[in-house]
């Protein structure tokens, strides 16, 4: 499973290393938005590499943005964190408003990293 996220924003770099953390099997690979590969697939799936604005999860093949990618991330940690996969019952509209909506703060909230090489965040 592959995950591009915002390497600048602090509240997507904790989420990349809790995801790391987690992942017992080493099925998780980390791919920073502002590195080459990570604006590559952003303008594959029609978003913008200079400001992203979703976390993209490529699984199988299948591509999944917003909130499907948040939880298909956390449900691959396996073990109790399967249940995330529950969220799904709500509709993908709510979910992805609420997704919309952090990530319009998220900035303001968690702040940036001035360089995603410093965030901490594995590159892997």
């Amino acid at each position: 499973m592959i995950i591009v996220f915002d390497g600048n924003c602090n509240a997507c770099n904790r989420f990349v290393r809790f995801l790391a953390r987690g992942d017992r099997t080493g099925q998780l690979s980390f791919v920073h938005a502002q590195s080459e590969r990570g604006a590559a697939i952003l303008l594959a799936n029609g978003e913008r590499a200079d400001d992203p604005s979703t976390m993209i999860v490529i699984d199988r093949g299948r591509t999944l943005l917003r909130s499907d990618g948040v939880i298909a991330a956390v449900a691959a940690l396996g073990g109790g964190w399967r249940i995330v996969r529950q969220l799904t019952m709500v509709p993908r509209r709510l979910r992805d408003a609420a997704y919309v909506g952090f990530a319009r703060c998220r900035y303001r909230w968690f702040g940036t990293a001035a360089d995603c090489s410093a965030c901490g965040a594995p590159d892997r």
